[in-house]
């Protein structure tokens, strides 16, 4: 095939070409377009698909509620009036999420709002604040009269005892007297043995031990009096994130409140949202933070008193020392001055998932290493030092027998 050849079947092949093009431009686009529409139809009816329901969808100020929802990833958390954060969780493997939180104590009677919001999107539904039941006041009511026969007069003769038979000549109505007194009336037969009498005063005499538990009746009641007076329902924000980084520092915090209020979240140093969850609290508290995977520096004391208004804080700074999933333990009590161990507790553990710190984590091996390492370094200069010196001889041998003089002596 010549150069005019070539050149006209190449022409041909280009035409080929730009006609495909033309042909497959507009379908890819259209696939391009299509493609675009499928995934945000798709995100939208994702986020559209977020639900939530309320159980009950009206109460009081200060009662619990149980939200379910469907459609969630993500963490998710609930605000009141878009506002204030009452409660935060995760969903399940298939997006259903439960959580529980309390009406705020100061929310005004009528509808209120209601939002989650998560990683997926959120919803919003209304709950109303109502006024308590009433409590009846009708008395209470008659007891029937009662249909039990009266019991017997105490003048009936007492039963025969088994002590003896009485004499042929003595009365049926006589007195018992020559029984309990063991001595037999004339013509009786032969005196009834004491054992009657005997086995009468041990049931008389005090059972053992029967002090030591009135003292204890009277110590548990005094218990159960001190816990009925000193604790009461209270609410409690706290905000551990769920990950951290080795060698990185977090503020967490605790506070506790007798009444849930919009002050409770705000002014927060963590960066991690907010959780609160519900617990008994008294006078004096004591909050501490534990896990052993971190290293935990409290920034206050561990015991503060618990105001009858607003809320008390705890804070602590946290380091994770290890990578990997930790747990943090956070142990609320309540202490009254009587009693050396609390008379309420609850444990509070949080999950957190620690990711790798390559640049601290040579910082912690050099640390623990240097010594070690400083005298691998000496004993691979001092080996290095050895091998010069062992070939400094050698090559002067070599030098003596390429002496330049004696090659020039060859020379014609």
């Amino acid at each position: 095939m010549g150069f005019g050849g070539a050149r006209s079947a190449l022409a041909r092949g280009h035409i080929v070409l730009v006609a495909l093009v033309a042909l497959l431009a507009p379908g890819a686009g259209s696939i391009a377009q299509a493609t675009g529409e499928s995934a945000a139809t798709g995100e939208s009816a994702r986020d559209a698909a977020a639900t939530l329901s309320l159980a009950p969808s009206e109460g009081r100020s200060g009662s619990t509620v149980t939200a379910s929802g469907t459609g969630y990833c993500g963490s998710v958390l609930l605000r009141w009036d878009d506002n204030l954060p009452v409660t935060s969780g995760y969903p399940d493997d298939r997006g259903n999420v439960s959580l529980t939180f309390t009406v705020p104590g100061d929310a005004a009677l009528g509808e209120h709002t209601v939002t989650s919001t998560s990683d997926c999107g959120g919803t919003r539904v209304s709950f109303a604040v109502v006024n308590p039941m009433p409590t009846s006041t009708a008395p209470p009511a008659s007891p029937p009269p009662s249909t039990v026969p009266p019991p017997p007069s105490s003048m009936a003769p007492p039963p025969p005892t088994e002590t003896g038979q009485a004499s042929p000549g003595a009365s049926a109505t006589a007195p018992p007297a020559p029984a309990e007194t063991g001595q037999a009336s004339p013509g009786a037969s032969a005196p009834a043995p004491p054992a009657p009498a005997g086995t009468a005063a041990p049931a008389e005499s005090p059972t053992s031990g029967g002090a030591p538990d009135s003292d204890t009746a009277s110590t548990l009641a005094q218990y159960e009096d001190i816990v009925k007076r000193e604790v009461q329902s209270g609410v409690i924000l706290y905000n551990p994130p769920d990950r951290m980084r080795v060698g990185v520092s977090n503020r967490i915090e605790v506070r506790i409140t007798r009444k849930l209020s919009d002050q409770l979240a705000k002014g927060l140093q963590g960066k991690a949202g907010p959780s609160i969850d519900t617990l008994r609290v008294g006078t004096t508290m004591r909050a501490k933070l534990e896990g052993k995977e971190f290293d935990i520096g409290p920034v206050g004391s561990d015991v503060q008193e618990l105001p009858s208004t607003g809320y008390r804080e705890w804070r602590w700074d946290v380091t994770p020392t290890t990578s990997g999933t930790h747990s943090l333990f956070l142990t609320v009590s309540v202490l009254y001055a009587k009693y050396s161990n609390p008379i309420e507790e609850k444990v509070f553990e949080r999950k957190i998932d620690v990711a790798i710190n390559p640049g601290y984590s040579l910082r912690v091996w050099l640390s623990n290493n240097w010594a070690t390492l400083v005298g691998a370094l000496v004993t691979i200069l001092g080996a290095i030092e050895g091998y010069r010196r062992f070939k400094r001889p050698g090559e002067k041998s070599d030098d003596t027998v390429l002496d330049p003089s004696k090659e020039l002596k060859n020379v014609p």
